[in-house]
């Protein structure tokens, strides 16, 4: 009999979270955001979007509620914090923890891995201006020329 306790946690309520209980590092960071979505949130709060209505409006299928544990969890997990910018209303902006923007690194190698193995070369970050202004206006790529510019573009 193997002497390793298999211990798996199931959630008691709609807050509770799934753990897979094993001793490793690699599953302890799954329990925090292993779970549906969460590691889109991190995605698009890397990317810049930080309002929960501009969060929604991104992540196309998520629920209210599913997005709003989502958000909670990872503050709870000190990933995210979360600040009122409105009172009435009340409106939180969210902002990722030096914790949290480790996991630059995390989705960056997931991107990375899906581009190359899961064939997924039509990722918008991946597309030029030029290509991605041919798709959204159905042009045909002879109708569109590069123009060289006299300003300096400078990236902030």
């Amino acid at each position: 009999m193997n002497n390793r306790t298999h211990k798996k946690t199931e959630p008691d309520s709609k807050s509770d979270h799934r753990s897979y209980g094993l001793d490793c590092p690699i599953a302890k960071t799954l329990d925090v955001v292993g779970d549906r979505w969460t590691l889109l949130i991190i995605r698009d709060l890397l990317r810049g979007t930080h309002k929960y209505q501009d969060l929604l409006e991104s992540l196309e299928g998520i629920s209210t509620n599913l997005l709003a544990e989502r958000l909670a969890r990872l503050v709870d997990e000190g990933i995210v914090t979360r600040t009122l910018y409105s009172a009435r209303p009340p409106r939180a902006e969210y902002h990722l923890t030096e914790q949290g923007e480790q996991l630059a690194s995390v989705v960056d190698a997931l991107f990375n891995w899906g581009v190359r193995w899961r064939n997924w070369g039509r990722a918008p970050e991946l597309q030029t201006v030029r290509e991605r202004m041919i798709r959204e206006l159905g042009l045909k790529p002879g109708d569109v020329r590069i123009v060289p510019s006299k300003r300096r573009i400078r990236w902030v």
